[in-house]
């Protein structure tokens, strides 16, 4: 096992609801596969500062021993030469930014997915949950998809002897219902958002917009319930409402996956992250989330793509991690 980090390296994921940040040292074996050690985890509300610059600092300030002179920081947000601006959050900084501030000799950036993305090679097999059949094919693209504050998603795919990342706000394509329920839902949902995209109901604040939806159709008054409270109340079965929510949102999940297989022939396997699935852990895992992954007429071949759920809870920052120390095993560009 050699290291490859001779100072801790400081490692982040910013998202619209949480801040994660920790000090990672990564190790590589002899199979050139990445062992990443956190250290110093905190898990902040991201609305507890008012810039991500003194999220830093007060992380810093409060750590002890040796300081780190790196950062690779995930954020949910594409990623524009080398700025950020967060999509679900109104902070926006850079790379050239952050460094100054932090008074650090480098720091980098990416899209949370992306690294995520970067963290799959690394993972072991008891990190997974194969959710259904399928074989993956190891020389085929991957594919990561995630609801949490947003929808997320990113894919990767072997090239030559490394890794390619491929960035994406593929969760904000427009939503297409294939049958008169939903049709209904988006018509519902369109009074408040014209333009209707898959993260608009596969995200935190789509739950809450299938139930309100779902209820209208009932012709019951919606509650005012929170996202983890419509998951409560559909896990304890006390609410048919929230029941249909979350059946209807693993399904939804599962055609956006699926679609996301055909758009990357995702034979590599569709990897499963995201901040809501770990509460309706149990529930998803018996939904009908992989029938209607499998649901594609003709495209039968879909079937043979197997869907994992990440168990790690931290693969953010183990693949931000990954990617700063070795670029022998990524393409630069993503």
């Amino acid at each position: 096992m050699t290291r490859l980090t001779n100072a801790p390296l400081l490692v982040a994921d910013i998202g619209g609801t949480n801040t994660r940040i920790a000090l990672a040292h990564v190790d590589q074996d002899e199979t050139r596969a990445l062992h990443v050690e956190l250290h110093n985890l905190v898990i902040l509300p991201t609305a507890s500062f008012d810039t991500p610059e003194a999220v830093f600092s007060s992380y810093l300030s409060a750590t002890t021993g040796e300081k780190p002179q790196r950062a690779v920081i995930a954020a949910a947000a594409p990623v524009v030469e080398d700025n950020i601006q967060l999509v679900d959050y109104p902070w926006s900084f850079s790379g050239d930014s952050m460094k100054k501030a932090l008074k650090m000799q480098d720091v980098q950036i990416m899209n949370d997915f992306a690294a995520i993305a970067c963290a799959i090679p690394h993972l072991s097999d008891d990190q997974f949950f194969q959710i259904g059949g399928g074989q993956k094919v190891a020389s085929g693209p991957a594919v990561v998809v995630g609801p949490g504050t947003g929808l997320g998603m990113a894919a990767l795919t072997p090239l030559d002897d490394k890794w390619k990342i491929f960035s994406s706000e593929g969760g904000n394509i427009c939503f297409a219902p294939t049958n008169r329920l939903e049709f209904e839902v988006m018509e519902i949902i369109k009074q408040q958002h014209p333009r209707v995209s898959v993260e608009r109901l596969l995200s935190g604040q789509g739950l809450v917009a299938l139930y309100r939806a779902l209820a209208h159709l009932d012709k019951m008054p919606p509650a005012s319930l929170t996202p983890e409270e419509i998951t409560r109340k559909a896990l304890e079965n006390s609410d048919q409402t929230c029941t249909k929510t979350l059946d209807l949102f693993s399904a939804l999940l599962g055609r956006f996956a699926s679609d996301m297989a055909l758009v990357f022939n995702a034979t590599g396997g569709i990897y499963l992250a995201g901040g809501i699935l770990p509460r309706i852990e149990d529930y998803f895992r018996n939904s009908g989330f992989r029938d209607s992954f499998e649901s594609k007429g003709r495209l039968t071949y879909v079937k043979a793509i197997p869907t994992y759920q990440i168990l790690e809870q931290q693969p953010a920052l183990i693949g931000a991690a990954a990617w700063a120390v070795s670029p022998a095993l990524y393409h630069e560009d993503m």
